[in-house]
Formats: structure tokens, C-alpha cells, sequence
């Protein structure tokens, strides 16, 4: 399989339900906004963005409340909260919205909405190489090939925001 370094894309990370919610924001312009009206975000648990989890009680006030001040001094008490509704799951086939339409080929595009392009899993896997070849080829183009075989991670010394995929079927 064609993965960025043999990591697996099988394995994602969603904190929240797993189940396929009415999502709000489905026509602002935001570049995190829903593809469409129902379904879930999640992360490649290989490239998740924790910077992300910050907006939890905004994204999913049902589940994770506003944090009052003070109320997670204990980094500790704070870890078990996420913890709590941390889900990893596995998805093999069937179809994946994501934001990498820039490293998609038009004939691997099922639909597309604004920052958003929708894919078979098996095609998102190779567009996940393909970016993340990008990724690390970018981190320093005036290294050359030292800073591709010097990059770190995945996607070199970029966020993983763009990473971030929405699943419209059941889990």
C-alpha cells in the first residue's frame, strides 16, 4: 500500500460520539466547516492535530461542557476528561471527505464542497502519500533532498490541520 513511511491510514481518532450527528455551519465559510449536513470530524491517528481538540466545548458543547476557570488546574484531571471521550476506530473502505483536494486527481473526486473533496478510502490513502511527500519536500526547499530525508514526521514541520477528514456513513 501506498502510505506515507508503511503508517497505517486504517486506524482514525475522533473525540466525541461515533455516531453521524446533525452538523452546524454546513454554509460558512470557515475552512473547518462541514462538507455536508450529517456525519462526524475525525483524524488519521497517525496525523492528528491536537491544536483541534482546544475548540471541543465549542464543536461539541453537548458532550464536552464550556471549562469554567480554574475547573482543569490539574493537567492530570484535564487528560482523563479527553480521555473520556477519546475514540479510535477502524475504516477500511467506503468513502472519506477531506481537505487535500490539491494532491487529488479529478477522476479520484466523488464530490466536492468548498475546501472539501470526497474520495474512496483506498484513493485518500495514496493522496495521504502524496501530500505528505509534499509535505516534507516543502519543509525546507532550500535543503533539497536533505530536508525531505531530514523531515520530521509525516508532514515535515507543517500542522496537520489539513489532515482532519469527515465521514458522511456509519462507522
Amino acid at each position: 500500500m501506498n502510505t506515507p513511511r508503511g503508517k497505517n491510514l486504517h486506524i482514525f481518532v475522533r473525540y466525541g460520539s461515533l455516531n453521524l450527528v446533525y452538523q452546524e455551519g454546513l454554509n460558512s465559510d470557515t475552512y473547518h466547516s462541514p462538507p455536508v449536513r450529517r456525519g462526524l470530524y475525525a483524524f488519521p491517528l497517525v496525523l492528528q492535530e491536537r491544536f483541534l481538540i482546544g475548540c471541543l466545548d465549542q464543536t461539541q458543547s453537548d458532550i464536552f461542557k464550556k471549562v469554567k476557570p480554574g475547573e482543569y488546574k490539574d493537567y492530570e484531571a484535564y487528560q482523563k476528561k479527553l480521555n473520556d471521550i477519546r475514540h479510535t476506530f477502524v475504516k477500511i473502505d467506503g468513502t472519506i471527505w477531506h481537505h487535500l483536494g490539491d494532491h487529488t486527481k479529478k477522476k479520484e473526486i466523488i464530490a466536492s464542497n468548498k475546501s472539501w473533496v470526497k474520495t474512496s478510502l483506498c484513493d485518500w490513502r495514496k493522496i495521504v502519500g502524496r501530500a505528505s511527500i509534499n509535505d516534507r519536500m516543502s519543509s525546507d526547499p532550500s535543503c533539497g533532498i536533505n530536508a525531505f530525508n531530514q523531515a520530521k514526521g509525516i508532514c515535515g514541520n507543517y500542522s496537520k490541520d489539513h489532515y482532519e477528514v469527515f465521514f458522511d456513513e456509519k462507522i
